[in-house]
């Protein structure tokens, strides 16, 4: 079974995503920061990774996901990184793409969940595309309530 790694230090955003990654029949290892994901990912048989670009409460930037990216991708250059944060900005995304990113998805924030349908499934992401959505498309869809 193929087992992703998250890392993000929002408990619910982790239970949700663990949630809907072991109904996908992925197995889920959690890291509440960069510093444990890290040590997780050099003991575990990590198959995709899916990290926060902040991670601490008054940071925005998204420069810890930038640093954590660089650091994974050092150590692990073919390994699915999904990136994602409720803070956007554009030209981060766009610079860590073209570094490897497997994709870079936005949170969901107050009453609104972003409608990202080019999303890659972590199943697409890994590879197989038997479990991915009709057409390659994502087995899920977010959209507004």
């Amino acid at each position: 079974m193929p087992t992703v790694l998250l890392i993000d230090d929002n408990p619910a955003v982790r239970t949700a995503l663990e949630v809907l990654l072991s109904l996908q029949g992925l197995g889920v290892v959690e890291a509440s920061g960069p510093d444990e994901g890290l040590h997780l990912l050099a003991k575990s048989d990590i198959d995709l990774v899916i990290q926060d670009m902040n991670f601490r409460r008054e940071a925005t930037s998204g420069e810890e996901g930038v640093v954590l990216f660089h650091r994974i991708r050092k150590v692990h250059p073919d390994l699915p990184i999904i990136l994602l944060t409720a803070w956007t900005h554009l030209e981060t995304a766009v610079d860590l793409v073209k570094a490897g990113a497997a994709d870079y998805l936005s949170e969901a924030l107050g009453r609104h969940t972003p409608a990202h349908h080019g999303a890659q499934s972590p199943a697409t992401a890994l590879g197989d595309p038997r479990k991915a959505g009709a057409g390659g498309q994502p087995p899920y869809r977010f959209v507004r309530r």
